[in-house]
């Protein structure tokens, strides 16, 4: 359960809350370090950030926090500009090749591109002078959402915390490959509850669910807290629930997601679509998102949306941000939505995005089906932008769905080849050969074949 749900405190978590406040507490010693939450979606990751974070703060710890949301994984350092952006004032007390790099990556300067060693370096060095005045608490929620570059800026980081008062905890979904699980840091595994945990946990949230349905809740929600606690109300309406031909389970978290999928049809067409534009915008700032929701519904909305969004239990809003009371939320909203809903999402995004070309661009690159040159040009100044601040995978992508959408073969094979050049740097050989194999190197301009060649070449030599 998310920080929502305090009332009910964190039942059947006694020893994954003791791990966690025993390394805040040693961490003020200091005795830094790092560890990995991992669990399936729902198991109470987030929850146990909530609580590692109130501990901290009690504690005077400073707390850094930034979570990852699948609509920023292919934006450079997004999830680094969310952690930094409250201490970025601190750069000015660092050498200045680290305070250089900082602010290459935040988009300050526009100096060639540090190499990842040197903006993690950096990074290590800007949390080491936070914590000369307070322990610092790191938070990562849903990290495998992070954006590649970041996940390797905070992979380095999380290594090398030993000797400072900084502990790094990221909460990671099983199933999901990061640079942090590269890092090796312990890992502390979020199990289900145990039967007699679910059943008090189910019994505190919904007392009156009647007997049978009860038992078919804790039946398929295994010791899930976040299908304890939602799937009473997504089942309680349905009038076959307790049937037997009920009984055959969806996968976890499909399930989950129908659950929430379900309350969309008691939303007005106000609150939908702002639903949907928060579900694939990941900002949250309530102002942007009122504004693009009006772009795609076409006439003036109120907050009134978004009041509807928050009594239907999807969202909570806090200030002038709007978020999701759970990724799996977000996740449903857009699994619900066509095609045509989601394209005319995005461009209504993108329409909003003028001051923000990196995130207009790949709203409109989502928004198209087919060629595009105008977009592939756009997205090919992307990349380079990436490449100047040293986020070559972001780099990677960019090319290669400017490729997609290139008219002509010559401009799809020439950016092909740019993301060929950004897998060689970046020492991905599997995709570097994926890459290679879809040129054709008959299409290539007459400059781009010698460029071909050569990186063939390092691959045949290659062991």
């Amino acid at each position: 359960m998310r920080s929502g749900d305090k009332q009910v405190g964190l039942i059947g978590r006694d020893r994954e809350v003791h791990v966690l406040t025993e390394r805040i507490d040693a961490a003020s010693g200091p005795a830094g370090g790092a560890l990995l939450l991992r669990g399936t979606a729902g198991i109470g990751k987030s929850s146990l950030l909530e609580a590692a974070r109130a501990h901290a703060a009690a504690k005077h710890f400073q707390v850094l926090a930034t979570s990852g949301v699948q609509a920023e994984s292919r934006l450079p350092f997004a999830g680094l500009h969310q952690l930094l952006r409250p201490v970025l004032h601190h750069v000015d007390r660092l050498l200045e090749s680290y305070a250089k790099a900082i602010r290459i990556v935040f988009g300050l300067s526009d100096d060639t591109a540090p190499s990842p060693f040197l903006i993690a370096l950096s990074t290590l060095h800007l949390l080491a002078e936070c914590a000369e005045s307070a322990p610092v608490l790191v938070l990562l929620d849903d990290s495998h959402w992070l954006d590649h570059s970041t996940a390797e800026t905070l992979g380095f980081v999380a290594r090398r915390l030993e000797s400072d008062p900084i502990l790094l905890i990221s909460a990671m979904r099983d199933g999901f490959e990061s640079p942090l699980v590269n890092a090796r840091i312990p890992e502390l595994r979020v199990e289900a509850l145990s039967d007699e945990n679910a059943a008090f946990l189910l019994d505190a949230r919904s007392p009156k669910v009647p007997p049978a349905l009860r038992e078919r809740i804790l039946r398929e929600a295994a010791g899930n807290p976040l299908a304890l606690v939602e799937l009473p109300v997504a089942l309680a309406s349905k009038p076959d629930a307790t049937t037997a031909s009920s009984t055959a389970t969806l996968p976890l978290t499909e399930g989950l997601e129908l659950a929430f999928a379900d309350r969309l049809s008691s939303l007005t067409p106000e609150a939908l679509s702002l639903v949907r534009v928060a579900a694939i915008d990941d900002r949250g700032l309530l102002a942007q998102l009122l504004s693009a929701t009006m772009k795609l519904v076409d006439y003036e909305i109120g907050l009134e949306a978004a009041s509807g969004a928050r009594d239907a239990g999807l969202v909570e809003i806090e200030g002038d941000h709007l978020r999701f009371r759970h990724p799996l939320m977000r996740s449903a909203i857009h699994q619900a939505m066509s095609l045509g809903e989601r394209h005319a999402t995005h461009r209504a995004l993108a329409a909003t995005l003028d001051d923000d070309p990196d995130r207009c661009a790949w709203h409109r690159a989502a928004a198209v089906v087919g060629k595009n040159e105008s977009i592939a040009a756009d997205l090919e100044a992307v990349a380079s932008r990436a490449q100047r601040r040293g986020a070559m995978s972001v780099a990677l992508q960019a090319y290669e769905r400017a490729a997609q959408l290139a008219d002509v073969p010559a401009r799809r094979g020439h950016r092909l080849l740019s993301a060929a050049y950004q897998a060689l740097i970046l020492g991905w050989h599997q995709e570097l050969v994926r890459l290679l194999n879809g040129i054709d190197d008959q299409e290539l301009d007459p400059l781009d074949r010698p460029g071909a060649a050569w990186i063939r070449e390092v691959i045949a030599q290659s062991p």
